[in-house]
Parts: C-alpha cells; sequence; structure tokens
C-alpha cells in the first residue's frame, strides 16, 4: 500500500506516481471519510490538482506561505533599515494571486499605503548589491 499516510505531511506527495496519489485518496477516504486534505507541499498548485484529478472524492485545498514569508520580510527589512518595530497585526500586505503566482502591489500601517517606499528600499538593495559585483 506504499507509506503510510503521515508521510505525506514530510514532503514524499512531490514523488509520488499517479497510482499513488490514488492510493493515498483511498486511504484518506477510508481512514477519515470526508476529511479535508490541505496540502503544503511544493508545487503546491501542481500536486494539490494531481490530487483532485486522481483522488476527486477526497476534498483537497493546496496552500502556500509566500504572502506571510513576504509580509515578515518586509517587517524586518523596515526594523534594520529604518529602526520601525512594527506589530505584524498593523500591517497588511496586499496580494493577488494563488500560491507561487502571487503579486503584491500594496503594503498598509495604520491604514497608510507605504508601498512606495518598500519598492525603494527594495531598488536600493538591488542597485547596492549590483555595486558589490562590480567592485570585485
Amino acid at each position: 500500500m506504499g507509506p503510510p499516510l503521515g508521510r505525506l505531511a514530510k514532503g514524499y506527495l512531490g514523488q509520488l506516481s499517479k497510482r499513488s496519489l490514488k492510493s493515498k485518496g483511498g486511504e484518506l477516504s477510508e481512514l477519515a471519510p470526508g476529511a479535508l486534505l490541505v496540502n503544503f507541499t511544493n508545487p503546491a498548485g501542481l500536486v494539490t490538482e494531481a490530487l483532485s484529478r486522481h483522488s476527486p472524492d477526497v476534498p483537497t485545498v493546496g496552500v502556500c506561505n509566500v504572502p506571510i514569508t513576504i509580509k515578515m520580510g518586509i517587517l524586518e527589512r523596515l526594523e534594520k533599515r529604518q529602526g520601525l518595530k512594527i506589530d505584524p497585526q498593523r500591517a497588511e500586505l496586499k496580494t493577488l494571486g494563488l500560491n507561487h503566482l502571487s503579486w503584491h502591489y500594496g503594503f498598509i500601517v495604520d491604514g497608510e499605503d507605504i508601498w512606495p517606499q518598500i519598492l525603494e528600499g527594495f531598488v536600493e538593495e538591488i542597485n547596492w548589491a549590483m555595486e558589490q559585483i562590480w567592485l570585485r
């Protein structure tokens, strides 16, 4: 029957065949009928689509942590570069898309969109990194 269902959470799912996906879906249906399978493995979109196609009786969603990771990274940069310590609950990253196909278009802190400053900071970081390469 293959590896136990618990091993799905450890990243094996991306390497499973169509037959294995059907098997895992069958195991989940048998062990937890009606349970929602939440896929965190990458590539999230492809694995979730494969699960949906090959185990259609198992409700499946795929999620990705790109938006929260970007948000926290921006907050870390603001603290490092400008000394601003902002509680994550006060900030909102405006994002369109799904999983790794995300586009960010705003960063709101206490109701003010500071996205232009965020972009300016990214451009400065890129320019600095490029100068370091050329100075070698």
